[in-house]
């Protein structure tokens, strides 16, 4: 008996210990976790007090998205909408007065709850492409104020090294003095530190570009 204890106890130690490599690489990755790291700290927790049917039928099922162009590399826990006041300024300051004062084409409420994706590009793809992918998704176009929610709200979850779009209608985002729309951009580098910018709504964009949706 005691040497089938000890044979299923040196199985089940392999077994776990594999589970947390995994879990270990994952979160070592270049992006870090591509899942919703809290919701994985507290199934782990529950595991530890054998809770293992918390809340199982009201666990939130995600439906992969399957897209030739896009694919889902960060997903948010639901987020609070921060005080759009605060959101505004904090746009005019970290990007420029100019492009944090365009009117958006859709807006955010303060208090509402939304979820933060970002998908990555498969391919170079026009602005137009992006756009019509984020209305797809029945989400909010971000403009320059979703980028700034999103690195108030989740900056040190955000992918690093990829720029993220802050896509809207054309003639809602900011013109430059030669009289081109451009695109707000955010990119979080890995030695931390951060380029705010714009670029050209008429370029293409390749793939080190990721999308930022706001989705309920």
């Amino acid at each position: 008996m005691a040497k089938t204890v000890a044979g299923e106890t040196l199985r089940q130690n392999y077994e776990l210990q594999q589970k947390f490599n995994e879990f270990q690489r994952q979160i070592n990755q270049n992006n870090g976790y591509p899942f919703d790291f809290e919701k994985l700290i507290t199934h782990l927790q529950n595991g530890v007090e054998g809770k293992f049917d918390v809340n199982s039928s009201k666990l939130e099922k995600v439906t992969p998205i399957v897209d030739d162009c896009f694919e889902l590399i960060f997903e948010s826990a639901h987020i609070t909408i921060p005080d759009m006041e605060t959101a505004t300024r904090y746009a005019k300051e970290k990007w420029s007065k100019e492009v944090g004062s365009v009117t958006p084409s859709m807006s955010f409420t303060t208090g509402d709850k939304k979820k933060i994706k970002v998908f990555r590009f498969k391919q170079q793809l026009s602005s137009q492409k992006c756009v019509d992918f984020i209305k797809s998704q029945n989400a909010i176009l971000p403009n320059v104020y979703g980028l700034a929610i999103a690195e108030m709200s989740v900056g040190s979850q955000l992918p690093k090294d990829k720029y993220m779009l802050g896509f809207d209608n054309r003639d809602s985002l900011s013109v430059s003095s030669g009289g081109s729309h451009g695109v707000p951009r955010l990119y979080l580098y890995s030695d931390g530190s951060v380029c705010r910018d714009r670029d050209s709504w008429g370029g293409g964009w390749g793939v080190v570009c990721c999308l930022v949706l706001f989705c309920d």
